[in-house]
């Protein structure tokens, strides 16, 4: 930095810097900050300068922040492209490969990385094997780096998979520091090409669930060693997970969505077949996950099982045909905003625009849930997801309408939640690029 001194010491110059990069000592170590400066000359009576008179502001925060929220708006891009859950972690690494100082390495395991059932299945059925997805920055034959683990196994000799079991029990971040030793010490190493190429400090071990049920996979990376931990690091690392958890969700989504039809055509099929068989069919309809009902054509019901009287809210001992007696009886049990679709969705079967539909609504029944993580009480509107499909005689009137329905509340809460955090992160990064302006 000596050498901003010359033109003001030798030519009587004002020098103006901005975001200047500097590396000062603190608390031992080599630290990355950033400054605005302007140095003055002071001139004497002889006009030769006799000094210099300098002003300094420290950017260093806002700079870094700025940087870090770039690097998670360049990864919500890429992994935006992918068309598997594989090549969501794959495009993850690539994005990350592009910032070196803010991501030494990073690693990812997977299990099953295409499989709908690791997406659904319980929080505790997901403690299984895990396999190295990919890694980047640092070679994979490292010896803390397990290419596989078992998280049932509760002492491996693997730091990461201790840690990783502990991240998704306790459904949290788990922080591994080199000061207090928690980080193991073939990973607190230097990474040729990144990281200013200083030993790792601190790295973060992620679950990336989906809907909140179960790891989908482990997102571990090391985080830059030439900037302090704190809450503006660990918020970082929590953006890049929402990123890649919200990217995971919505494909899961969509092949949820694929599946169901698959299940609703096929319950379809057994539902006509099971109509000449009225035994078997009740048998089958009761005991089925989902609501079952079928109507005339003029909306009255036929037949409702159990789980479809429950999910729309009335008990099998009420009077459940007199529900859609009139066309007032039934909007008193949905959300006043969602009626319309669903009488928009009711006439284009009758009117065979459509052979079958499928309407999400709301009703009036309040949504609650219990977080397993902290025992809190979880609200929402209980959102309701509608298939049904038309049934026709031999001259193509409607003789009946097949509904199967199920309840999505907890995916909206999700959705919500995590659109919530993302937009937050946004407003921070526009916050902090106003700020920058101001002090510029």
């Amino acid at each position: 930095m000596s050498t901003l001194f010359q033109p003001a010491l030798l030519e009587g110059k004002a020098i103006k810097s901005t975001k200047e990069l500097t590396f000062q000592e603190r608390n031992g170590r080599l630290e990355e900050t950033y400054w605005n400066f302007i140095i003055f000359p002071l001139i004497g009576d002889d006009g030769y300068a006799l000094g210099v008179l300098q002003s300094l502001v420290e950017l260093s925060a806002l700079v870094i922040n700025e940087r870090r929220a770039n690097v998670v708006e360049k990864l919500k891009e890429q992994v935006s492209t992918g068309a598997t859950i594989s090549e969501i972690w794959t495009q993850c690494l690539a994005s990350l490969e592009a910032y070196p100082e803010d991501v030494p390495f990073a690693l990812i395991y997977s299990n099953d990385d295409d499989s709908i059932s690791s997406a659904s299945s319980s929080w505790a059925n997901s403690l299984k094997n895990y396999q190295l997805h990919g890694s980047l920055g640092i070679n994979q034959n490292n010896s803390a780096i397990p290419s596989t683990f078992d998280l049932s196994e509760r002492k491996s000799v693997y730091g990461l998979a201790r840690a990783c079991r502990s991240a998704i029990t306790d459904r949290k971040t788990v922080v591994l520091r080199r000061h207090d030793n928690t980080l193991p010490a073939d990973l607190a190493t230097a990474i040729p090409g990144r990281g200013w190429e200083d030993p790792i400090e601190t790295v973060c071990v992620m679950p990336i669930a989906v809907n909140g049920a179960g790891a989908l996979a482990f997102f571990i990376f090391g985080l830059n060693p030439r900037r302090p931990f704190n809450e503006d690091s660990l918020q970082f690392a929590h953006n890049l997970r929402d990123v890649l958890t919200k990217s995971s969700s919505l494909l899961n989504q969509a092949k949820f969505e694929e599946i169901h039809d698959n299940l609703s055509a096929q319950l379809k099929i057994s539902t006509l077949k099971a109509a000449r068989n009225e035994e078997k069919f009740t048998r089958m309809a009761e005991s089925a996950p989902i609501g079952i009902c079928t109507l005339n054509a003029d909306g009255k019901p036929i037949y409702c099982n159990d789980e479809y009287l429950n999910l729309v809210g009335v008990p099998r001992e009420y009077d459940w045909k007199t529900i859609w007696d009139s066309q007032a009886t039934w909007q008193e049990h949905v959300h006043p905003d969602d009626i319309h679709g669903i009488a928009t969705a009711w006439k284009s079967l009758l009117c065979k625009e459509k052979t079958s539909v499928t309407v999400e609504y709301r009703v009036k029944r309040p949504w609650t849930s219990v977080d397993k993580a902290t025992g809190s009480q979880l609200t929402g509107p209980t959102w309701l997801m509608n298939n049904a499909a038309a049934e026709y005689d031999e001259n193509g009137d409607v003789v009946c309408i097949h509904a199967w329905l199920h309840e999505t509340s907890f995916r909206h809460y999700t959705e919500t939640l995590l659109s919530s955090r993302l937009q937050e992160a946004l407003e921070t990064k526009r916050a902090s690029e106003n700020f920058i302006d101001m002090v510029s």
